[in-house]
């Protein structure tokens, strides 16, 4: 079930993703998580 989903949401994950910089590289689906904790972190 696991791989299903990853298949799923990676090809699309880039184009739902907004990014304020061009992505030059495939980034998984679960980088925005990251990166959105990580900027909650920096906030803080």
């Amino acid at each position: 079930m696991a791989t299903s989903m990853l298949l799923q949401t990676y090809p699309c994950s880039e184009e739902q993703i907004p990014a304020p910089q061009p992505v030059r590289y495939r980034a998984p689906w679960w980088s925005a998580k990251v990166r959105g904790l990580v900027d909650m972190a920096m906030k803080r």
